[in-house]
């Protein structure tokens, strides 16, 4: 799109992100979301190029548009990027024919889904979600997560709006960062104003959007000649000094799962009842990583439950002790727990790790 100095300047933006790596690191759909997107954007760069492609490389970037809105459900509003760039960008029209073609073939992948699809989006519409109505101070939480520290991320938007009053730099890189990188954060953050979703994992997939703006802005500002990579190097160098892969999380259920050990007894016979349901993974992995399926102690067995259902009853079991792993204080968590207090002569209760308490109950 621009040259070997923005394809560095892009990635090193990318690279350095404490954003990113943060994703990367976490067992979930996300980094993979942000892959797909890339190369879904990548391949319709290349159809652009070579708009007499075949059919195969049309059918390859069908599949990985199908995977793309397989793994996760906004894959469909990236679909509408590529879109919206295939019509608005000049150097992109070339690949319209194929860009249709490709989204038929996605549809027609998406299609055993669409009844999970219409469902999701019946239950959002009608109920709306558990994320908040975002403020208005969001969008630019969400461009100084993208930039590491405040001070980055107004020196890149410094460049961007400089970029944006220069007429020789508003080309197709340009319009293609805008469409990509800032257009579908406004968007999402106006439809949250009445079903909200505008947290910062939904917008990975518009992160790439935003490096790449960014660098083309940063290299287009860069002086002529041999010195032409000092603006670059320079924003590329606050990222890097701004990174922080050690940076803790905060998180660490480890601890829960070593106070579970401490308060088991010696045969690990004390049932253990945990909730919500997707901690009892989490949970499990920490206690024996090369046994996680199934836990190798005797007699050992762990209950989960849904919020707003019934949470399983534990008061009537014949064991002496009976341990609760509470990760959210759901109200069946605590009906749960009432139900165990009332039952039991000593409760024991600490918290290991934040907002994850574990109960003891004994009789």
């Amino acid at each position: 799109l621009g040259g070997q100095l923005l394809g560095i300047t892009a990635c090193s933006l990318f690279t350095f992100s404490n954003y990113h790596f943060g994703f990367a690191h976490e067992v979930r759909a996300y980094s993979l979301f942000c892959l797909l997107s890339v190369m879904s954007m990548w391949l319709l760069i290349r159809m652009a190029h070579a708009p007499k492609a075949g059919i195969p490389s049309i059918v390859a970037w069908a599949l990985i548009n199908a995977l793309l809105v397989y793994t996760h459900f906004f894959g469909w509003l990236m679909i509408g990027v590529l879109g919206l760039c295939v019509w608005w960008v000049i150097e992109l029209r070339a690949a319209r024919r194929p860009f249709l073609i490709a989204t038929g073939i996605t549809l027609l992948a998406y299609t055993p889904y669409c009844v999970v699809f219409l469902e999701r989006f019946g239950q959002t519409a009608a109920h709306g979600t558990w994320i908040q109505v975002p403020p208005a101070e969001e969008i630019w939480n969400m461009v100084r997560r993208w930039s590491n520290q405040p001070v980055v991320a107004i020196g890149l938007l410094i460049a961007i709006v400089v970029c944006a009053f220069r007429k020789t730099a508003r080309n197709g890189t340009f319009i293609i960062g805008l469409l990509w990188g800032v257009l579908p954060m406004l968007l999402m953050y106006l439809v949250s104003l009445k079903v909200p979703m505008f947290i910062d994992r939904y917008l990975v997939y518009v992160a790439p959007g935003f490096a790449l703006l960014a660098a083309h802005a940063l290299v287009s500002l860069a002086l002529a000649g041999k010195w032409r990579w000092m603006v670059p190097v320079t924003g590329a160098a606050a990222m890097a000094i701004t990174f922080a892969p050690w940076k803790n999380n905060g998180l660490h259920p480890s601890r829960v799962a070593a106070q579970v050990s401490a308060w088991q007894d010696p045969l690990r016979e004390a049932p253990v009842l945990i909730t919500p349901y997707w901690y009892k993974l989490t949970f499990q992995w920490h206690m024996d990583k090369a046994h996680i399926s199934p836990p190798p102690w005797k007699n050992y067995f762990s209950s989960a439950w849904h919020e707003g259902e019934s949470a399983p009853s534990a008061g009537d079991t014949t064991n002496p002790c009976v341990i609760v792993v509470d990760a959210e204080g759901q109200n069946g968590a605590r009906e749960t727990e009432a139900d165990l207090r009332r039952r039991s002569s000593r409760v024991d209760s600490v918290e290991p790790d934040k907002g994850v308490w574990v109960y003891r109950f004994r009789k």
